[in-house]
């Protein structure tokens, strides 16, 4: 019987770095560590491997497996982590100022300049919540209005500025 299920990619310590030799031990090893844990159909189980039970597989940290019944093939899938960042006044700031430095040659292509500063929030290093204090901040700011776009939430801000 062929078990199919979407595995966490592993979290690997940031130290350590893994031969090519290692390769082969790590991969039956987790191959083996798949099988032993396998949860039942629509379950899931996290296997913790900082444990010295574990010494074989001592470079992984954790391993998620889901077992669910749509998929037809294994699926591999790295996690991503971050903060969402809320208080970013002399980050907005400083995006603010490199498109103030910009603003004479945008002002030669029309009669009014606004600029948009947005965060992607495709990344977990691109999630952004203003709070009150980064939302009331008063920024400097050449153009006649400024906004920010946190582009996960689809959320605008219009930005209180003064002449920069």
């Amino acid at each position: 019987m062929a078990y199919i299920a979407n595995i966490g990619a592993p979290y690997i310590r940031p130290s350590v770095r893994i031969s090519k030799g290692e390769r082969e031990v790590l991969e039956n090893g987790l191959a083996d560590l798949v099988r032993d844990n396998m949860p039942d159909m629509g379950e899931s189980v996290v296997v913790e491997l900082w444990r010295p039970r574990r010494r074989s597989l001592s470079p992984i940290r954790m391993v998620r497996i889901w077992r669910v019944e749509v998929l037809t093939r294994h699926h591999w899938a790295v996690p991503d982590s971050g903060w969402v960042q809320m208080d970013f006044v002399p980050e907005l700031q400083d995006a603010i100022d490199a498109k103030n430095a910009r603003y004479v040659r945008y002002a030669q292509h029309c009669e009014e300049c606004w600029l948009l500063i947005t965060a992607s929030g495709g990344r977990p290093s691109g999630l952004f919540d203003p709070s009150d204090a980064t939302k009331h901040h008063v920024y400097r700011s050449s153009f006649a209005r400024t906004f920010f776009l946190e582009a996960f939430s689809g959320t605008v801000v219009e930005l209180n500025t003064t002449a920069a």
